[in-house]
């Protein structure tokens, strides 16, 4: 639990909670190792926890899908001419 509560007061989001607040916070803790490119979230799925990582490395990926485009092709009048 000390682990715990030394990582937890190190974060910002928890600096100012005293003492006691921490070890409410660590008693919903679950320690998990992540293999290399496990997904963890999915955008736009529920979650049960909030994830804190304590080393290692991670990328967080927005996902978004662009318009197909038109493509449109601007002639002189005399090249539209040509083509008839």
């Amino acid at each position: 639990m000390e682990r715990h509560l030394a990582f937890l007061k190190d974060l910002p989001i928890f600096k100012e909670l005293a003492a006691g607040t921490l070890e409410y916070v660590i008693y919903g803790f679950k320690s998990e190792k992540i293999r290399n490119k496990q997904y963890v979230f999915k955008e736009g799925e529920d979650s049960d926890y909030v994830l804190a990582v304590r080393e290692g490395e991670f990328k967080i990926i927005k996902e978004f899908s662009i318009p197909r485009s038109r493509l449109f092709l601007t002639k002189k009048t005399e090249e539209i001419d040509n083509l008839n």
